[in-house]
């Protein structure tokens, strides 16, 4: 899965084991992503709801950033069918193994924390006529529609 980006809430946990609980638990809202500093201490780790589906915390994109790198890019390194697992010990271990991965499904993923600046693009499903566009996140946050949905360039002219 490559996760689409849309709007985010960071909450910062402690580990790996930490944020598997705090997603299984149910607790969690979907635009919210757990945030932890790998063992290695070289990265902070993101579990991501993907932003695409009907129950976000079903799908998780994992990225990682190098914290001594400034400005340095997020990688998606990991996809987790989080719907799959069926306890946090078994998540938290898949959670720790993407912090060593060598696999980068994507080396310049975009994570959007609170407002996005206006550059941002995602793929979104038109609420009005189902057709799948590219669309501006922050434009699309003006008809409230930052879980996948928008309304297309077509159906907004009606």
């Amino acid at each position: 899965m490559y996760y689409e980006a849309r709007t985010h809430e960071i909450v910062e946990v402690t580990s790996a084991i930490e944020a598997a609980i705090r997603i299984k638990s149910g607790k969690i809202q979907t635009y919210q992503v757990m945030k932890w500093t790998s063992k290695d201490r070289m990265y902070n780790m993101y579990a991501v709801p993907d932003g695409h589906i009907d129950n976000m915390l079903l799908e998780l994109a994992i990225l990682r950033q190098e914290i001594l790198l400034v400005d340095a890019p997020y990688q998606q390194v990991e996809s987790i069918t989080n719907g799959w697992i069926d306890d946090p010990v078994n998540l938290g271990k898949y959670l720790e193994e993407s912090e060593s991965s060598d696999f980068i499904m994507n080396e310049n993923a975009q994570l959007i924390v609170g407002r996005p600046s206006g550059n941002e693009r995602a793929h979104f499903i038109c609420g009005c006529c189902g057709t799948t566009f590219l669309g501006n996140v922050k434009e699309q946050l003006n008809f409230g529609q930052d879980a996948g949905f928008g309304i297309c360039d077509r159906c907004q002219n009606w």
